[in-house]
């Protein structure tokens, strides 16, 4: 024998039998006419008659059904609180039984029997069932012979369509322990399980010698059991209940045993057997998860702190000691606002006053909590109410210390702005070196031109005038060096002029930007043999100096880098103004710039360029694309003509 006798259920078991059980509990009282059958809850409360109780009192069954049950008793015994007494009554008794006065819906009265039983779920009274019958016109003796044995007799039906629409395994035992009346779901498992005999738990067998005798890994259970009854028995104890287990081969399954004494003369106890399997499993489940969060929570590097509506606190995980230095405990019954920086609380006060006003609302909050050591700590924290929740009724806040990652990004700003600054120090001082640049450039270029070049070009005119005046019928060797000296000096003029138009064009502030940059294309290409096409639009005759010189610099940069790096012997080269903007272009129509070109490093070039456009206030763009060639854009806004 492997469980406690005629209760433990190996298989799934079908609740088909409440269903069953129901409808012919209905088919039954529906079809009784002499009798009217009524169910009451454990308060008197009507939840149910038949249609027989409406032709005996009058009322219908939708008026008498949800009211109070005292509704049929004579208003005198209403006033002497009758009704509840026979309540009380029957639940020391189990049932009671009288002939009286009833009153019907028209206020006339009749003689009823009345029978009123206890009903029972286990140990728990959950209502009552009751019986009435008018008997005003029959002859008192037999009357009252034949209706109380046919009350006894639907009593007794009553009590087995209770007892037996029940899910529980339960049985009736006399004062020796005899089993007297069993419900179906406990002769159900006796048939079905093969470990039991249906005999040995069957009405008539002693259900105390049964567990006695239990043997194998139910042994001690069976002994918690037969102890337990015996005392309910001997009416030592008033209640028994044991929760045990009763594995099979294919499930586990776990039962809860109850045991009630009867309040009878003779004594005896109700026992039921209820299947707790779904329940244990779930506690089981439940406090696995339970130990998996409480892991979670006590592992966590955030601090979880719970709040009530005034911000008391009410738990701290465990890493409250690591991140503040309390200890877990140190801060419950404390107000959280107590630790606040002043310059937070009120903003953080808000928070809590909003956050309450909504169930289920997250905020993101902010905040400095002072350290146990006294200094204070920044605090990142997600707050959710929760205060429709009966078991917290409060805010949970998860916190997370960021001062380092603050004070890292407070530096990282220090520094950012430290670099902005020397940034713009570095392009002052480059826009200042591209100016004396520029203006060393204009002076050497004057100097070149008007004075060292136009010294050479005397000395050149003086020679010529000397060889002019030697003798021409046979010259020499003299006149031969002094012609070789005057080419050299002749080329050396030209030398010094490209250097001193490369150094800066007299004719840019002379003959301005347009001229100035045509003559450039044209010297350029004749030197690169290159084929340039040069276009200008809408550009006045004159423009300032700081504009002039960048458009044209950029340009010459421009071409420089299309004869070096392009392979292409064709660029164009536009300049106009348009819509207040002034723009230059110059694309050449080569290999284009490799995809890499985006993450290298820039060079002094393209560096210049993009400098030269910046301090003329304008914007340096540049496009390539591979097999196609490469443009450079340089946009400057008009105010500056």
């Amino acid at each position: 024998m492997d469980s406690i006798p005629g209760v433990c259920d190996r298989s799934a078991r079908s609740d088909s039998l409440i269903g069953d059980n129901d409808r012919d509990f209905r088919l039954l009282f529906e079809h009784l006419d002499l009798f009217g059958i009524m169910l009451l809850d454990h308060t008197g409360t009507t939840v149910y008659c038949n249609p027989a109780v409406e032709r005996i009192t009058g009322f219908p069954k939708q008026e008498l059904e949800a009211r109070d049950s005292a509704v049929l008793y004579p208003p005198e015994e209403i006033v002497a609180q009758l009704p509840d007494k026979v309540l009380q009554c029957a639940r020391k008794r189990g049932s009671y039984a009288t002939e009286s006065w009833r009153v019907r819906r028209d206020g006339t009265r009749f003689w009823a029997v009345d029978v009123l039983t206890i009903l029972r779920d286990q140990d728990r009274v959950f209502g009552f069932g009751r019986l009435i019958g008018d008997i005003s016109d029959r002859p008192q003796h037999t009357r009252e012979i034949r209706d109380l044995e046919h009350a006894r007799h639907l009593s007794e039906q009553l009590n087995r369509a209770v007892l037996s629409s029940l899910r529980a395994h339960i049985a009736v035992l006399d004062h020796q322990g005899t089993l007297i009346k069993v419900n179906d779901a406990w002769e159900k498992f006796a048939r079905e399980n093969a470990s039991v005999s249906p005999e040995s738990v069957g009405v008539g067998a002693n259900y105390l010698e049964v567990c006695r005798m239990a043997r194998g890994p139910e042994e001690h259970w069976a002994k918690a059991a037969l102890e337990g009854l015996s005392a309910i028995l001997n009416r030592s104890q008033r209640e028994f209940t044991l929760e045990y287990p009763c594995h099979g081969p294919e499930a586990q399954n776990w039962f809860l045993l109850s045991a009630t004494p009867l309040d009878l003369d003779d004594g005896g106890a109700v026992v039921s057997h209820t299947n707790i399997t779904e329940r244990v499993l779930a506690e089981e489940k439940l406090q696995h998860s339970s130990g998996y969060y409480k892991a979670l929570i006590e592992n966590a590097q955030d601090v979880i702190t719970i709040l009530d509506q005034n911000t008391i606190v009410r738990y701290e995980s465990p890493s409250i000691e690591r991140v503040l230095g309390y200890e877990q405990n140190e801060l419950i019954g404390r107000n959280a606002l107590d630790f606040m920086h002043p310059d937070d609380l009120p903003r953080i006060t808000a928070a809590v006053k909003e956050i309450l006003l909504t169930p289920g609302a997250v905020l993101a909050v902010e905040f400095q909590f002072r350290h146990k050591s006294g200094h204070w700590r920044v605090l990142e924290g997600i707050a959710k109410s929760v205060i429709d929740d009966p078991t917290i009724q409060g805010i949970v806040v998860n916190s997370r210390d960021v001062t380092e990652r603050r004070q890292a990004e407070a530096e990282l700003r220090e520094t950012e702005s430290a670099l902005r600054r020397s940034h713009q120090q570095l392009q002052e001082l480059t826009g200042q070196l591209l100016e004396a640049e520029e203006r060393e450039r204009r002076r050497l270029s004057r100097e070149l031109h008007d004075d060292l070049n136009q010294r050479i070009a005397v000395l050149a005119v003086d020679l010529g005038g000397v060889i002019r005046m030697l003798p021409t019928a046979e010259p020499g060797e003299t006149e031969r060096d002094l012609r070789q000296l005057q080419s050299r000096l002749a080329a050396m003029c030209e030398d010094v002029r490209v250097m001193a138009h490369q150094l800066h064009p007299s004719m840019l502030d002379e003959l301005g930007l347009a001229v100035a940059l045509r003559s450039y294309c044209e010297e350029f290409a004749r030197r690169e043999q290159m084929q340039i096409r040069f276009v200008h639009r809408g550009l006045p005759a004159s423009m300032s100096q700081v504009l002039s010189s960048a458009i044209y610099r950029i340009a010459q940069e421009a071409l420089r880098n299309a004869a070096k790096h392009s392979g292409s012997k064709k660029v164009q080269v536009s300049v106009s103004r348009t819509r207040g903007t002034v723009t230059l272009t110059v694309r050449d129509f080569g290999v284009g710039l490799p995809p890499e070109f985006a993450t290298r490093q820039r060079g002094l070039g393209l560096t210049s360029m993009e400098e030269r456009a910046r301090l003329a206030g304008g914007l340096l763009e540049l496009s390539s694309v591979p097999g196609e060639g490469t443009k450079v854009m340089a946009r400057f806004p008009s105010v500056e003509l």
